[in-house]
This record gives structure tokens, C-alpha cells and sequence, in this order.
């Protein structure tokens, strides 16, 4: 049952009983009304921890599967889902060079961006078994619409790819951040229907390991800060290939250079 204070305080001023017993009441009414409001609050709360990442805010794995069904139903609402493994390059590389820290406010950045290139609709979820990955959930009516919001993520998570962070020996130096994306599409229709919620799950991350392997072949067989389709083999431009490679072997032997030059300076 419930009861809404204002309307039981005109009540009690309406009533007959001694002006002193109505202050008792009305005093009593207005503590359980704020502590009614901080109990909403802090259920409120309890609800986003339980389903956000501490460390980026963004959702968590408990928040994908809480909103499993929501997916499916998006999904055929918009004529397909797109699942995105997404993997930040060499962050055991920053991890050891600059420090936990840094490497947390790296991840917390990546987080931010690829918010800021998604759709509002869209979902980012960081994993819970690697924390340098992150999973996208994009509704989209075609596997080229996938594709091309892929291609926008790593293009925006690149575009400034320089960090400037103390190492451990206290040196400032700069690093590229990148990322490697696997990405697979679908019509949604295994998520679709009347089942049990452990097997929509369970059909989820099936869809999941699909996305999680062509990320792994995109790294290997195209090198890294790339994307890959699942079902299709990781395939680049010549020339593309060569302009990448080039850029990055031309990146690192600068700053060993400038390094070297510093040293001895």
C-alpha cells in the first residue's frame, strides 16, 4: 500500500485532535518523507554500481546480460544487432612501461571516446576477465552499417593516438594508443522468441566468441589498429598495408632516435 505524506498531513490539519499532537504528527511525517527519499536514492545507486564498470563507468558484464532481452527486441526492431569485440593494442606494454595508473587512465579515455563516437542507443561494456576489452552492441539494419561504425571507432580512437605519460624511471615519453576490432553482424532472430533467459545468454556469447575470434585474426593477420569481419577473411590494400607499417616503423625509430639524443645530450 502506499501512502503520500502530503495528502496525510492536510488530513491530520483538518482533523480536531489538540494542536500539539498535529505538530507530533507533522514532524513525523516530514522525517519519514526524507528518509523515504534517501531510501529511493540509495536504491538508485545500489542499481548503477551493480551494473556499471568502477573504473570507466561504463556498463559491465552484469549490465550486457541484464540487458540481453532488450537487445533482442531492439534487433528487430532496427533489422539486425551488431556485437564488436574491441581490444586496446599493447596495454601490457603501458601497463609495465608507465604504471597501473596510467594505464587506468588510459582505459578510462578509450571508454570515453568510443561513448563519444557511438550512438546514444548504442552499449559499451567492459569485460570482466580482460580489462584492456570491451564489447559494443549496435543495432543496425546491415553488416556494411556495422562495418562502417567499426571503421568510425578505430578511426576516432586513433586520431590522436599520441599519450604523454612518466615512465617508471620518471622520463616523460609518448606512445600510440590503438585498437584491434572484430566485429560480427546478425539479424538477431537467435536472440528472438519465447526462451529461457540461460539460453538467450548462452546464445549471446556464442555470437560473442564470434566477434572475439575475428578480433584475434584481425591482429594476426593484420597486424594491429585494424578491424575484422567475422566469416570473412582479414584482407587489407596493398598499398594501405604498406603506408600503416611504414608510419608506425617510422614513429618508433623517431622517438628511439630522440631518446638516444637526449641521453647523450
Amino acid at each position: 500500500m502506499k501512502y503520500d505524506t502530503d495528502k496525510l498531513v492536510a488530513i491530520v490539519e483538518r482533523s480536531v485532535m489538540p494542536s500539539d499532537d498535529k505538530e507530533i504528527i507533522r514532524n513525523t511525517m516530514t522525517d519519514l518523507k526524507t528518509q523515504l527519499a534517501k531510501a529511493k536514492a540509495e536504491i538508485v545507486s545500489l542499481k548503477a554500481s551493480a551494473v556499471l564498470d568502477k573504473l570507466t563507468g561504463v556498463y559491465n558484464q552484469t549490465g550486457l546480460e541484464l540487458a540481453v532481452e532488450k537487445i533482442a527486441k531492439t534487433a528487430e526492431r532496427e533489422g539486425g544487432v551488431s556485437f564488436m569485440m574491441v581490444d586496446l593494442d599493447d596495454f601490457k606494454y603501458v601497463d609495465d612501461t608507465y604504471g597501473h595508473n596510467e594505464g587506468d587512465r588510459v582505459l578510462k579515455s578509450l571508454a570515453k571516446r568510443m561513448e563519444e563516437s557511438l550512438r546514444p542507443y548504442d552499449m559499451v561494456v567492459r569485460r570482466a576477465k580482460a580489462g584492456d576489452e570491451f564489447v559494443l552492441v549496435a543495432p543496425c539494419a546491415s553488416k556494411s552499417d556495422a562495418y562502417d561504425i567499426a571503421k568510425r571507432i578505430r578511426r576516432d580512437i586513433g586520431r590522436d593516438p599520441k599519450c604523454v605519460a612518466k615512465d617508471r624511471t620518471g622520463r616523460f615519453k609518448d606512445y600510440p594508443v590503438t585498437v584491434s576490432i572484430g566485429m560480427t553482424w546478425s539479424k538477431g532472430v537467435e536472440l528472438i522468441g519465447d526462451m529461457a533467459e540461460e539460453e538467450r545468454l548462452e546464445r549471446m556469447y556464442t555470437i560473442l566468441d564470434q566477434a572475439d575470434r575475428a578480433m584475434y585474426r584481425a591482429k594476426k593477420h593484420m597486424g594491429k589498429d585494424s578491424v575484422a569481419v567475422h566469416g570473412e577473411i582479414p584482407t587489407r590494400g596493398f598499398w594501405e598495408y604498406v603506408v600503416r607499417t611504414f608510419k608506425k616503423v617510422l614513429y618508433y625509430r623517431t622517438n628511439r632516435r630522440r631518446s638516444a639524443y637526449k641521453a647523450a645530450a
